[in-house]
């Protein structure tokens, strides 16, 4: 924008533009851009796009392998208890253990799962130490497994309360 502002009957409308010189540039502008407009938003230049590199002086993350590996089993044996005490129902007291280990299957189950899964990203882009990277992927899967295993559980549970209820 150079010259006077748009408003005439504005007041200040006498005023020059405090961002043009005397030449009638912009001393504060952008250089002038040489390239092609590009017309397609969504296309992206090949010489932008860089993958991460860790430089020297970047910092590497050190790894939650061990974190996740003990999310995984915690969550995993719970799921299998609560696997096996919904499906062996004999007891009166196997019920309340089914819903309890379901409960803290789905605490542990899924936390292992997503942490694992940004940490081997972030492993994978060479921004987090790959010294227990087995730790997490067993972690991870687990944490999987867990939270398919207490998923069908609560499914299992609701519909043999339904079973019940209709009684």
């Amino acid at each position: 924008m150079s010259g006077q502002f748009e408003f005439p009957e504005h007041p200040l409308s006498n005023r020059e533009d405090p961002f043009v010189d005397e030449t009638g540039k912009n001393p504060f502008a952008d250089g002038e851009n040489h390239e092609q407009p590009c017309h397609d938003p969504y296309r992206s230049r090949v010489d932008d796009f860089r993958p991460y590199q860790p430089r020297d002086f970047v910092t590497s993350v050190r790894s939650r392998g061990s974190t996740i590996l003990m999310l995984g089993l915690c969550g995993f044996s719970t799921a299998c208890c609560a696997t096996l005490s919904s499906t062996f129902r004999s007891e009166v007291w196997m019920t309340p253990v089914a819903f309890w280990s379901v409960i803290v299957s789905l605490a542990f189950g899924p936390a292992a799962w997503v942490m694992g899964v940004q940490d081997l990203h972030a492993i994978r882009a060479g921004a987090m130490d790959a010294h227990r990277r087995h730790w997490t992927t067993i972690g991870c899967g687990l944490g999987m497994l867990s939270t398919v295993a207490s998923v069908l559980c609560v499914v299992y549970l609701v519909a043999s309360l339904v079973l019940w209820w209709d009684v």
